[in-house]
């Protein structure tokens, strides 16, 4: 419930989900978050590619990345 009002945070637990081996609930927990999101950032659409990447959907990465190329960025992100 602490990570339900933070997209961040829910891709952090998807991501946990992911790497403790149930990429199917961690990919549904991203999904949620990015849907809740009324206008996902780059910054934040490339930490959901990245945990896509991880639960093994390249397919959705290279769109995901698509999308973001030429989007404003943050310096760290960059």
């Amino acid at each position: 419930p602490v990570a339900s009002g933070s997209p961040e945070r829910q891709l952090t637990l998807g991501n946990a989900y992911i790497d403790a081996g149930e990429p199917a609930r961690g990919r549904d927990m991203a999904r949620a978050a990015i849907a809740q999101a009324p206008a996902p950032s780059a910054d934040l659409m490339l930490q959901y590619a990245g945990l896509l990447l991880a639960a093994g959907d390249d397919v959705q990465v290279n769109a995901i990345l698509r999308n973001v190329q030429g989007q404003p960025m943050s310096a760290q992100t960059r």
